[in-house]
């Protein structure tokens, strides 16, 4: 059994009524994807779907945290993220992936199936702020390590530049 079998929901079984899957997400979600930038979390994912005629609504909720690396010190930690999002799914003659564009995805009348991996992969890298930076703590400290901030601030320049004699030649030309 492959394991990501379970991120696998078989349309046949979805009712008009709402449904909802619960999911567990942690490092071994993310062995297929050795390209990603995230590598671990632990994250709970619950998914509900909704079908209506021949569509279907699914809204994504995941909270919990991934492991990034701190833009300011490079030491890991644990980041915590929540992200909502909806997917529609239509029936079709053939299958076509448009949630690049509106978050709706067109599944051959022949599925049977509906493969959540990668939207699953793709709501936890988007939950992610661009920023990854340790959080304050109580206090309004930094977390950060301590050892890198002090070397960060050894290297900082503290005094502005001497100013050349080239450029302030041609400050001179701009200015008249």
């Amino acid at each position: 059994m492959d394991s990501y079998d379970q991120y696998r929901i078989p349309i046949n079984s979805i009712t008009a009524a709402q449904q909802g899957y619960d999911f567990v997400i942690g490092k071994e979600f993310f062995f297929k994807f050795a390209d990603s930038e995230i590598q671990d979390v632990n994250i709970r994912l619950n998914v509900k779907i909704q079908k209506v005629s021949m569509s279907y609504t699914l809204e994504f909720y995941l909270k919990g945290t991934v492991n990034v690396q701190c833009d300011r010190c490079l030491d890991y930690f644990d980041l915590p993220v929540e992200f909502e999002s909806s997917l529609f799914i239509k029936m079709g003659d053939k299958n076509s992936d448009l949630s690049d564009i509106d978050d709706t995805l067109i599944l051959s009348h022949n599925e049977t199936e509906i493969d959540l991996v990668p939207h699953i992969y793709e709501y936890i890298h988007l939950s992610v702020p661009i920023r990854h930076v340790h959080p304050d703590n109580a206090r309004g400290k930094s977390t950060c390590n301590k050892e890198m901030i002090k070397k960060l601030e050894n290297l900082a320049i503290q005094e502005e530049p001497e100013s050349d004699p080239r450029w302030d030649e041609l400050k001179k030309l701009m200015s008249n």
